[in-house]
């Protein structure tokens, strides 16, 4: 399918919507333990650990939305509308660092951890 794509733009678009069916036909479990690891302030970003969910905050919007993992490391807002994911960043120790904004467009936002 992505072979039958028009341009750059068209196989980015078609890559992103693959790798989210992927996901939901083969969903990722995360234990209790790893989503509290990801909780944390990332500048404007925030991710809190609330009853065994991982939840996306961004106060300036008065953003509050239900994460999913997709993989071990990515996570999908589910607010039904799949224009952003997050990918947690971590060092070679495993300590968390940051999380990446990952757009649908392409577009990617580093946000380094600052906190929690």
């Amino acid at each position: 399918m992505k072979d039958k794509a028009r341009d750059d733009q068209q196989k980015a678009q078609l890559s992103w919507t693959i790798q989210k069916v992927e996901a939901l036909a083969q969903p990722v479990t995360l234990s209790a333990e790893v989503l509290k690891s990801f909780a944390g302030s990332y500048g404007r970003r925030s991710l809190s650990d609330e009853n065994g969910s991982l939840w996306y905050v961004m106060q300036e919007r008065g953003l509050k939305i239900r994460t999913v993992p997709m993989t071990a490391d990515t996570l999908m807002l589910d607010d039904g509308r799949d224009i952003l994911r997050l990918r947690i960043e971590k060092d070679a120790a495993g300590k968390v660092t940051g999380l990446t904004a990952l757009y649908d467009d392409g577009r990617t936002e580093k946000s380094p951890r600052t906190g929690g």
